[in-house]
């Protein structure tokens, strides 16, 4: 008795979901958003500034703004150094240990 390709892909698609889940949304996620759009605003810069630096649509950062999408380390710290912000600054008021 085998898996087949769909159900592989269904399970795969499953457990990568649940993985993605848990960390959208959560208080550590939010707080880094919200730090995010802070140190746009403080730049004085538009979400469209923003995507224009980096080359991307501005849904890009509406949608990390928005928290309805992830970024890994790269993408952060380009995000960041667009905004002339301290990536250091922005994370140290994080608390990653602050989950529901």
């Amino acid at each position: 008795m085998g898996l087949s390709t769909i159900g592989i892909t269904r399970a795969t698609g499953f457990v990568l979901g649940a993985v993605v889940n848990k960390t959208l949304r959560t208080p550590a996620h939010r707080k880094l958003v919200q730090e995010l759009r802070t140190a746009r605003r403080d730049a004085g810069l538009s979400q469209q500034q923003v995507a224009e630096l980096l080359g991307v649509p501005q849904s890009y950062v509406a949608k990390i703004e928005l928290g309805e999408r992830r970024i890994d380390v790269i993408e952060f710290l380009k995000l960041v150094a667009a905004m002339d912000a301290s990536w250091f600054e922005i994370l140290g008021r994080i608390d990653p240990v602050d989950q529901p």
